[in-house]
């Protein structure tokens, strides 16, 4: 689906969008969608949280293993769906990236992603 064009004056930019159409001074110009992403350690979820994530245990959440790091979509519904699979330390993760007022979108678990003051870690 095409998201519609924004009208900007063509001093504003020189960048034509896909259709690459102008009209007298103005061009069209994509709108873009941007989603936040709350990028964490992975010493913050457990050895079997890491295990869970990489067989994708739970259908009912959308994992990517990216290789080096978890992708991890926060669906309306994510902390009912994980259920008593993960552990408390992992829930705490997901509510805390859910109700954060930035209104994050996804949850990248990275091996060098920040620490979080406040959360547990652990050696695995």
């Amino acid at each position: 689906m095409r998201l519609p064009a924004v009208k900007v004056p063509e001093q504003s930019f020189r960048v034509a969008g896909p259709s690459g159409q102008t009209e007298k001074g103005r061009k069209e110009i994509m709108k873009l969608e941007i989603e936040k992403v709350l990028v964490v350690s992975t010493v913050h979820i457990t050895e079997q949280d890491n295990h869970l994530l990489q067989i994708s245990a739970d259908e009912t959440i959308i994992v990517y293993d990216c290789e080096y790091f978890y992708l991890i979509y926060l669906a309306e519904n994510i902390l009912e769906s994980i259920g008593e699979v993960f552990s408390p330390a992992f829930k705490k993760l997901i509510e805390f990236a859910k109700t954060h007022e930035e209104g994050f979108t996804h949850l990248k678990l990275d091996r060098d992603g920040n620490t979080l003051e406040g959360f547990e870690e652990f050696d695995w």
